[in-house]
């Protein structure tokens, strides 16, 4: 799922553009999921130079992904990348444990930028649901004029 911003390249070496570390913007820096309930990691990376890789990881939450953008899309750079990666939470997950989840960018330079996603298995990820009482059978309405 990669946006706009591709450059022809061949499998030689690159030249630096701006030799600055890639950006991750992550949609949310904290995520409540419930055990056994899938859950997607979203957020944007971008770098003038090109994006050779995006990794996630967390070996206790059983998740270490090397999504590699140079493999994918073959002789094109990507350099704006829409990150949105499902992954199901183990059952096994203890009732308010908390994952560092590392999301970690690489440029095709070798610059690196890490963010740290926080995954809250507290089983807080349904939306609320409101009830209203039932009116009761009779109801009587009175009308006061004011003056």
């Amino acid at each position: 799922m990669a946006g706009a911003g591709f450059q022809s390249c061949s499998d030689s070496d690159f030249d630096p553009v701006d030799n600055q570390n890639p950006t991750i913007n992550i949609a949310a820096k904290t995520i409540h999921v419930e055990q056994g309930k899938t859950f997607s990691i979203k957020g944007n990376v971008k770098d003038a130079d090109g994006i050779k890789s995006i990794r996630l990881s967390n070996v206790e939450m059983q998740l270490v992904k090397t999504i590699d953008l140079l493999d994918i899309y073959g002789d094109s750079l990507v350099h704006n990348y829409n990150l949105d990666y499902s992954f199901k939470a183990a059952d096994t997950w203890e009732e308010g444990k908390s994952f560092a989840l590392e999301i970690t960018a690489e440029d095709v330079v070798g610059n690196k930028t890490t963010e740290i996603l926080d995954v809250k298995a507290d089983g807080d990820s349904s939306n609320p649901v409101f009830t209203q009482p039932r009116p009761a059978k009779s109801l009587s309405l009175y009308r006061r004029r004011l003056s």
